[in-house]
């Protein structure tokens, strides 16, 4: 094998012979444990990297959780620029300062008691409860933002706890694929768990 390999490098000029062989002896010795224990008891599906498990068996929930994380990262990115003082939703967002969040509240509560007085008075109380549902609208808009941050945040609170969740579903689909393959005689290389492992990767 190590021939074959210094082969497959003879075209680069990057390392030399003696440099090859004294990299790959390297690397052997660092994984020469492992090496043992495979050739002791065998290849299982315990010795498949976990990240390898979880891209081949749940690719969408992997791709969901990443793109949970940049939107929460996007989130924290534009509540953070809101606390600059100069701070102006040129972009609207519609992530509002605090201070900005105090006026506004104010501002519907004084809105309210004046159409509620005008209404009393027999007088047009339209245009406080234009402004007071102006302000309402752009404080629901920034609330739905927090939510969802929130949210974001509960569901990404605990990866560790679902991760594995998932690669004990995961391992315990190999398990069942290379018992299967076993018990049907078909032994070799398509009873290989890493093998299992790709094929209900795709069923």
């Amino acid at each position: 094998m190590l021939a074959s390999i210094v082969s497959a490098f003879a075209r680069q000029d990057l390392l030399t012979e003696h440099q090859i062989r004294g990299a790959l002896a390297s690397y052997f010795e660092v994984f020469k444990p492992e090496f043992k224990s495979i050739a002791f008891s065998g290849w299982g599906p315990e010795l498949i990297p976990d990240d390898e498990i979880l891209q081949s068996q749940f690719p969408e929930i992997l791709a969901e959780m990443e793109q949970n994380r940049g939107r929460l990262a996007e989130l924290h990115e534009l509540f953070a620029a809101a606390k600059d003082e100069d701070y102006e939703d040129n972009d609207d967002t519609g992530v509002l300062p605090d201070d900005e969040v105090k006026t506004l509240k104010v501002e519907i509560k004084e809105a309210r008691a004046q159409a509620k007085l005008a209404k009393k008075e027999q007088r047009d109380q339209s245009k406080f409860l234009a402004r007071a549902e102006a302000a309402e609208k752009r404080l629901a808009r920034h609330k739905a933002l927090e939510d969802e941050a929130r949210q974001l945040k509960a569901d990404l609170s605990a990866p560790e706890k679902k991760e594995e969740e998932l690669m004990a579903a995961a391992r315990e689909k190999i398990d069942r694929a290379t018992s299967m393959c076993e018990s049907l005689g078909i032994g070799g290389r398509l009873a290989h768990p890493r093998v299992a492992l790709h094929s209900i990767g795709n069923a």
